[in-house]
């Protein structure tokens, strides 16, 4: 069954630690599409946590002491499948994880969040959102984005304190907020907040602090640590999303084929590097793969082919 090797091959990657987001989620997406993937799953438990914690001796088989083990390898193996395990239940599901409240889109989906404190949030394609359930305890609303996700946040007075601060962080940007609205987008190397109104605070890695007015985007890149702003933004400019487009400005192909991967989960190849290298300003309606494709190629005058899993970019002469 192909759907079979393509899960072998995306699972031998997670057990090594070598797996991205996106092969994470969409091994979820299979698992969720054939049930009878759990039973697989459960026998590899069984033969993972037998094999690390087993050894024969002279008189058979005994267990091994705990201090015998590091942590990593037991994480990388058996326990590293249960966690695969939760997530389908779990995150997939919506369901409550302890102290939190998950959330998550698939390839090419968004979602409409009402969150717990009257704000809401919309999640763009393959991304997810973490909700700390004891916000009114702590005085505090904390919410970790990974992916993509536009922000309508309540205000919310609490005494003497003033408004209950807002934050969302993601792997390297902070986001304190008090009421406004707002899109962050968290993939790859690159964090991108961009401000409709209201007011936010961005505190990155080396303790920089960025305050944002409306109508500004801040792009803040974690390999060289470079905080780029640009105004005049609007929510078509920056957000298209949003609003069920995607769009680009003066972008070269090599770039749009990152995102359009992030959003639908598509692997692209292209072996002309003077098309990859080509600026294009594109619009084209958000809908399911194989109509956003054909606008794609109407609007960026190219052919996407595919061939087995890969999709071929060729130019359209």
């Amino acid at each position: 069954m192909k759907f079979r090797k393509r899960f072998d091959i995306l699972l031998q990657k997670y057990k090594e630690g070598k797996s991205t987001r996106s092969e994470y989620l969409e091994m979820i997406s299979l698992i969720r599409k054939h049930p009878e993937l759990h039973g697989f799953l459960q026998d590899i438990i069984d033969d993972d946590w037998a094999s690390e914690f087993q050894s024969p001796n002279q008189d058979g088989m005994i267990w091994k002491s705990w201090s015998q083990y590091s942590l990593k390898p037991i994480i990388s193996i058996a326990a590293a499948i249960a966690l695969l395990v939760i997530g389908v239940i779990g995150i997939w599901g919506g369901q409550k994880q302890n102290n939190y409240l998950v959330y998550t889109t698939n390839y090419g989906e968004t979602k409409e969040v009402a969150l717990p404190d009257g704000s809401r949030l919309t999640l763009n394609a393959n991304s997810s959102a973490i909700w700390l359930k004891e916000w009114q305890e702590n005085g505090r609303r904390i919410i970790k984005l990974e992916g993509e996700g536009f922000f309508e946040v309540a205000h919310i007075e609490s005494g003497e304190s003033g408004a209950i601060p807002f934050d969302v962080t993601t792997e390297n940007v902070k986001i304190n907020v008090l009421g406004t609205s707002f899109n962050v987008e968290a993939r790859r190397d690159d964090t991108k907040v961009y401000l409709e109104e209201g007011e936010v605070r961005l505190n990155v890695k080396d303790d920089t602090e960025v305050l944002l007015k409306p109508g500004e985007q801040v792009i803040y890149n974690n390999i060289n640590e470079k905080i780029k702003l640009s105004e005049n933004e609007t929510i078509e400019s920056a957000a298209s999303w949003k609003n069920g487009v995607i769009s680009f400005r003066e972008e070269k192909l090599e770039v749009i084929l990152l995102e359009l991967s992030d959003i639908f989960g598509k692997e692209f190849e292209c072996s002309d590097r003077s098309l990859l290298a080509k600026p294009m300003d594109i619009g084209v309606p958000f809908m399911n793969w194989e109509a956003t494709k054909e606008s794609l190629e109407l609007s960026m005058n190219i052919i996407i082919k595919q061939n087995g899993e890969i999709y071929e970019i060729t130019n359209n002469n």
